[in-house]
This record gives structure tokens, C-alpha cells and sequence, in this order.
């Protein structure tokens, strides 16, 4: 019965996380299209950029160097979100444009 009780408090978190995860991608995607104006970009923001990052973190990262960012004193998992940032960006632009 433990376990039962257990799972159930498991997928709730898990469908609690895909709505937080689900709110996260749509503000982003509405904030680009309100800065860019280009669907098939911001559809591709939305869809290339990390998890959390939102469309504040992609302007920061794409408009000030690695240097700029402090980037090798950022924690590897903020790292990881300049890296994954960049990459959008040139793959977003890539297929869009």
C-alpha cells in the first residue's frame, strides 16, 4: 500500500513538473514573439532552448560575450545553459531565416 501511496505522489510531482516545464516554454515563446515578431523562430526558441531558460536568459546570453558572462566562474549546470542557449540560437536562426 506504501509503494501505491509512494507512486501516486510520484506522478503527481512528475505531472506538476510538465506543467511548470509547459508554462515555462509557452512564456517564452510568447516573449520572443513579442520581441521577434517571427513564429518560425520563436516555434524553434521554444523548442531548442533549455528547459528553464527563458527568453530573458537568451537575450543576456546572446548579447554579451562568454567573457561578458563570466562564464568560467558560472556553475557547470549555468554553463551548460549558455551553451545550450548559443546553440539554439544558431540552429533557430539557421532553419528560420
Amino acid at each position: 500500500m506504501e509503494r501505491l501511496e509512494a507512486l501516486d505522489e510520484a506522478r503527481a510531482l512528475l505531472d506538476q513538473m510538465q506543467g511548470l516545464s509547459g508554462a515555462a516554454t509557452q512564456r517564452r515563446y510568447t516573449d520572443c514573439l513579442r520581441a521577434v515578431g517571427h513564429e518560425p523562430f520563436c516555434s524553434c526558441l521554444r523548442d531548442q532552448s533549455p528547459f528553464l531558460a527563458s527568453f530573458e536568459n537568451y537575450v543576456e546570453v546572446v548579447t554579451h560575450t562568454k567573457d561578458e558572462l563570466g562564464y568560467d566562474e558560472l556553475e557547470p549546470d549555468l554553463q551548460g545553459m549558455v551553451d545550450g542557449l548559443v546553440d539554439a540560437r544558431e540552429t533557430c536562426v539557421a532553419r528560420s531565416f
